[in-house]
């Protein structure tokens, strides 16, 4: 890290501001994007889903420029998983297709299946968490093949959870779309979450004391 001594107070102070804008705008941007399906709900029983709609899409547009001009190249892959349902509410929009901006979940789900399910053609996704989380230590074969599974369960759970928003999609009642897409996916999102960190954490841990006592208790 760049002492503000080396290169002065001024400029430190302005970094300082401008790291703490940014982060403040991708806060906003999540929570806003993590509420969208109950602002979808309250528009359109207001009638006031074409502003919503556009109000939407430029947000969209806003947090894609944010990510290119923060991480140049490596946010490309995170632009695009964020371009395809910002392009399906800005046609919602244009052409006053309400009812187009209820399949958003919908390819949310698509855009991170096809992300995590590319990457197992390089390194998955979840090895990359990993050596982040480890930093400069050496990835063992072992994590590489764990990490690869991990990702895989989680292109499983993009298909499924895209299916029942597709479901609750088709099944036409506004209530359930906005239950399931707003609060029931993130409660799976964190259970699948929470689940293999305690499988990872607590069972392959135990598992490993077993398999290290064994040797012992035959000699």
């Amino acid at each position: 890290e760049i002492s503000c001594s080396l290169v002065g107070s001024e400029m430190c102070i302005r970094d300082r501001s401008r790291i703490a804008s940014v982060n403040a705008a991708k806060v906003s941007l999540f929570v806003f994007f993590a509420l969208w399906p109950f602002t979808a709900n309250l528009a359109f029983k207001y009638g006031l889903m074409q502003v919503f709609l556009v109000l939407s899409a430029l947000l969209l547009a806003g947090r894609a420029i944010l990510l290119l001009v923060i991480s140049g190249v490596h946010a490309r892959k995170e632009t695009l998983a964020t371009s395809l349902p910002g392009i399906l509410l800005i046609l919602s929009a244009l052409l006053i297709q309400d009812n187009w901006a209820f399949y958003y979940p919908v390819l949310v789900s698509i855009t991170l299946l096809a992300t995590f399910l590319l990457s197992l053609k390089t390194k998955p996704i979840i090895q990359r968490f990993a050596e982040i989380s480890i930093k400069n230590q050496e990835v063992s074969p072992e994590i590489v093949s764990y990490t690869r599974k991990v990702t895989i369960l989680w292109c499983f759970f993009f298909a499924l959870n895209g299916a029942v928003a597709l479901y609750t999609v088709w099944l036409g009642d506004l209530d359930v779309w906005t239950l399931y897409n707003g609060c029931l996916s993130y409660v799976a999102v964190g259970a699948l979450f929470c689940g293999e960190y305690f499988y990872r954490k607590v069972i392959l841990h135990v598992l490993s004391l077993i398999h290290i006592s064994e040797p012992t208790r035959l000699q």
